[in-house]
């Protein structure tokens, strides 16, 4: 019984520890572990990568990643109808406060949903939110548009605004996405501090959270603690 309340004792500290240090924001129906690279979808089971995390890499250089041993291997780059449904889940299930004309663009804001900033990842802007100022966070999409000289995909834009109205102080927040440029054009914005990654995703949002991973080992470790115990008692009787 004592080793059963040590193993009890020990997996709610270390609880305590996880939830203390795995800070979790949202925005809508996406959410994001403060550190952690993946954004959790929970209206259309995917996960995404922050525009923080693909930031600085050229359409070529993306490409590399995706391959097999690459750094994105199993994910994929977004093209319209996915960047559409990454910026309306921002708004919830029902993105409420979106305009969309068509399958190109669509535009969402109105109302506060979270931070923006944290879960969508830094990218481009490095404005901090204050009254007067704003943060812009872009990431590059595949549009279902092709170039008017080789007929190639163009390339799309996904962007959050976040910042407080000059006047006022209300804070204000936005959310697009839409046709842009030609591939090639990107490339401009692959380097420096002003860099844009590429919006990519997965299929499955099923990943245990790194705190119930810590727990379920802890348990396990416990159980085995107090069974060597047990039998060491045994064999000193």
């Amino acid at each position: 019984m004592n080793n059963i309340k040590t193993c009890a004792v020990a997996a709610a500290l270390c609880g305590l520890t996880l939830g203390a240090s795995a800070l979790t924001v949202s925005a809508g129906g996406l959410s994001r572990t403060v550190g952690d690279d993946v954004i959790f979808d929970s209206v259309n089971q995917r996960q995404w990568l922050g525009a923080d995390v693909t930031k600085g890499l050229t359409y070529t250089q993306t490409l590399a990643e995706l391959a097999s041993g690459g750094r994105f291997a199993g994910y994929q780059i977004a093209r319209s109808a996915d960047a559409l449904m990454f910026i309306g889940t921002l708004w919830g299930s029902s993105n409420p406060g979106c305009n969309s004309d068509g399958t190109r663009t669509i535009q969402c804001g109105g109302q506060n949903v979270g931070d923006l900033s944290a879960v969508f990842g830094d990218s481009y802007s490095t404005n901090t939110h204050s009254v007067g100022s704003y943060n812009q966070d872009y990431m590059w999409f595949l549009t279902d548009t092709t170039s008017y000289y080789d007929g190639s995909p163009m390339a799309g834009i996904a962007y959050v605004t976040d910042y407080a109205d000059y006047y006022t102080g209300a804070r204000q927040q936005n959310a697009y996405a839409h046709d842009w440029s030609s591939i090639q054009d990107t490339q401009y914005y692959s380097q420096g501090g002003n860099a844009i990654g590429w919006l990519l995703y997965r299929e499955g949002n099923a990943v245990p959270e790194p705190g119930t991973l810590a727990l379920a080992g802890l348990a396990v470790a416990g159980l085995v603690f107090a069974r060597r115990r047990q039998a060491a008692a045994r064999a000193a009787g």
